[in-house]
């Protein structure tokens, strides 16, 4: 997928979500304001990663296997939700469950 169309395809889904995380439904994230951890300036996490089904072989991304826009730290615990079953609860289910496709393009 072109860089143009990528981000086309970000943008889309990020107005489909109205602003927020696919997975927190948030919208800005800074993990010490969320834990009540004294702290300086917020690391604000914006939503701006690109959440795909990773089996999509050769693919970043794309309208078949793209489930959302997320925080990059959503989308690392999306990861290893992916990879460890017996965590995952019905809405991580379901979510993981957009964007299947087959191993290859």
């Amino acid at each position: 997928m072109a860089q143009k169309e990528h981000k086309a395809l970000k943008t889309r889904l990020l107005q489909e979500q109205e602003g927020k995380c696919a997975v927190c439904r948030r919208s800005e994230f800074c993990s010490a304001c969320h834990f009540g951890l004294s702290h300086g300036d917020c690391k604000v996490q914006p939503v701006n990663t690109l959440d795909h089904n990773h089996s999509h072989a050769g693919c970043n991304g794309c309208e078949q296997c793209a489930r959302g826009v997320t925080h990059s730290i959503c989308n690392r615990a999306i990861t290893i939700l992916e990879i460890n079953e017996h965590l995952q609860n019905d809405f991580i289910k379901a979510y993981l469950a957009r964007g299947k496709q087959s191993s290859t393009l």
